[in-house]
């Protein structure tokens, strides 16, 4: 069984949009139809169907980041959705005690937090703040196997980039030098909030 899911794709288009594209040589549109009803019906297969999706990521691990937890944690519900367009609409100041009052998804909460902390962090708590803190402080410095790019990794890269690159092309180089420092910006700063 194979899982088609319509947000990963460039388009699905419905049977009446799409079916002119198809082989002049195929069946009469009645014999898909009709397909498609028996295979609809059939109240075996649709049980055995439900059972195939609902175990299909039953031996993942649960991912403990929550921006990786969209299928394993389930979607957002409406009304956190609802709560998260609401929550963009009003101050900073008033951003985190709505959400540690409205958001009952932990993931929402999380958003909401690290959110503010790069924002307008003074508005938090300062247990929120530490906590912001550390996450960004994760973000970009953990030597887990994560997978986003952090800053050891992004020097990693940059030194792939300048083997491979040409000794007289200078403006590569000069745009690699500049975002090896930029880079190392951040890791300075990252160690001057870290010794404070």
């Amino acid at each position: 069984m194979r899982s088609v899911r319509t947000n990963a794709q460039p388009i699905l288009f419905g049977w009446e949009n799409g079916a002119h594209t198809l082989p002049a040589d195929r069946l009469d549109d009645a014999v898909y139809r009709q397909r498609a009803r028996q295979v609809r019906d059939h109240a075996g297969f649709r049980k055995n169907l439900l059972l195939a999706l609902a175990n299909q990521y039953a031996d993942a691990d649960l991912s403990h980041w929550p921006e990786a937890t969209l299928y394993s944690g389930g979607f957002i519900s409406d009304e956190q959705m609802r709560l998260s367009r609401r929550w963009h609409e009003i101050d900073w100041a008033q951003r985190p005690a709505f959400a540690d009052k409205l958001f009952t998804d932990i993931r929402m909460r999380a958003f909401a937090n690290r959110q503010t902390f790069l924002e307008a962090a003074e508005h938090l708590s300062p247990a929120a703040w530490a906590k912001g803190r550390d996450w960004l402080r994760h973000r970009l410095q953990t030597e887990d196997d994560v997978p986003w790019l952090t800053l050891s990794k992004a020097l990693n890269e940059i030194d792939g980039l300048r083997a491979q690159t040409e000794p007289g092309d200078g403006e590569r180089l000069r745009q690699i030098a500049e975002i090896e420092c930029w880079v190392m910006e951040r890791q300075q700063e990252l160690a001057r909030a870290s010794a404070a």
